[in-house]
């Protein structure tokens, strides 16, 4: 399975591909978005067709969850092309992703702040979880993406 095949990458060697990603021209990024999301893999079809944005994000989200179980690299999830889908939802993923904080935070800060282009989140008070969880679902509520 593909969970056993991923070696983890050191939070350095992350934060380096991440920033270094954000550094890229809007257009090479979004190459490399489409690139990302055309790639199928092996022994899974595709996303089905699916009518409801929920059950969309649920199906995506799961499968996620299901292979990256035992993967702690950021990068190695965000980089998946089921998470790429999730970002290509755009806003209306927003809300789903501020209710799946509560059960898997550290999996979904950078598709929202993807997705937003804004982070309520300081340099300070990165790796506070908790407090991450509580600023993003303050900053949804601001926004009007999560129920008051």
């Amino acid at each position: 399975m593909l969970r056993t095949q991923i070696q983890t990458v050191s939070p350095n060697i992350r934060d380096a591909f991440i920033l270094l990603f954000k550094t890229l021209p809007k257009e090479i990024q979004e190459d490399i978005k489409n690139e990302l999301l055309t790639v199928t893999r092996k022994n899974k079809s595709a996303t089905p067709t699916v009518n409801n944005i929920a059950e969309q994000f649920e199906h995506l989200s799961s499968e996620l969850l299901e292979e990256f179980m035992m993967v702690s690299s950021p990068s190695q999830i965000a980089l998946h092309p089921f998470y790429q889908k999730i970002i290509a939802m755009g806003e209306k993923a927003i809300p789903f992703l501020i209710k799946k904080l509560d059960e898997t935070p550290t999996m979904w800060f950078w598709a929202l702040e993807e997705i937003s282009g804004d982070n309520p989140v300081s340099v300070s008070d990165k790796g506070n979880i908790p407090l991450m969880v509580s600023l993003w679902k303050k900053w949804a509520k601001n926004k009007g993406y999560a129920k008051r």
